[in-house]
């Protein structure tokens, strides 16, 4: 026979997965469990709690009170105010002259949070770091290659000027030059970025939408960290007397 139990509050998740299509449709409702006899009453729904880490799927949940002995009690002291030493040593004192045969032990939430998302913040410090190096090793090689560059075209430089070529065209023609294959390079890693970062979004339960939008960024700051790095040899091209290279020449 069916029993009636304790009334229960559930999550946003488990309202749903009774079939409610609104958090207000499910109070006062009774519901019973797959392979339970028990129906309980629903109370509350409260919104839905992540208790695991951001990769683990998000579970329905449903509390309930009752009079079984329970092992493992934990409460939670919100504050707001005072800081954290603070609040801490007041719980300290008021728990050792309750219960002073039994440890103190509180953890702040932030602190256990950050348990659950530490490998993923790892991964991004490593990450970032790999991309500062990576980076600056190309600027360096770019401002190399260009100083190479405008060095042994620097008698073509001093001619085209000479022809009637202007100092902005100029500067113009070796910017260019330089950005195409930074642009190209910036197309051909687009669909392989694209790739790696749906197999690596894939693995957390809720992300966000992956957009051109960041990849257009990232290739605009690549174009202007690139003309930055080269900027200072082609103006420096661009401005040179065509007496220098046409001396060369001579």
């Amino acid at each position: 026979s069916e029993r009636t139990g304790p009334p229960h509050i559930i999550s946003r998740l488990a309202a749903r997965r009774f079939g409610f299509s609104s958090p207000n449709m499910a109070i006062g409702q009774e519901v019973q469990a797959a392979n339970n006899s028990v129906k309980y009453r629903i109370a509350g729904v409260i919104e839905d709690i992540r208790l695991g880490g951001i990769q683990a799927a998000l579970q329905p949940l449903l509390f309930f009170g009752t009079k079984a002995p329970i092992d493992y009690v934990a409460g939670i002291v919100r504050y707001k105010g005072a800081t954290e030493q603070t609040e801490m040593a007041s719980l300290r004192k008021a728990w050792e002259e309750i219960v002073p045969d039994v440890p103190f032990s509180a953890r702040d939430v932030s602190d256990i949070l950050a348990e659950d998302y530490r490998s993923d913040a790892n991964h991004s410090t490593l990450f970032s770091i790999g991309s500062i190096v990576a980076v600056s090793i190309a600027c360096l090689g770019l401002y190399g290659l260009s100083a190479f560059t405008v060095t042994r075209r620097m008698q073509e430089i001093s001619i085209r000027k000479v022809l009637g070529a202007s100092s902005k065209d100029i500067l113009k023609l070796l910017v260019s030059q330089f950005l195409r294959p930074v642009m190209l390079a910036n197309i051909i890693a687009w669909p392989v970025a694209w790739v790696l970062m749906q197999e690596w979004l894939s693995k957390f339960d809720q992300r966000i939408s992956l957009t051109p939008i960041p990849f257009v960024l990232v290739t605009l700051l690549a174009l202007g960290v690139a003309t930055a790095a080269i900027f200072t040899q082609a103006w420096r091209a661009a401005n040179r007397p065509p007496a220098a290279g046409l001396r060369q020449i001579l």
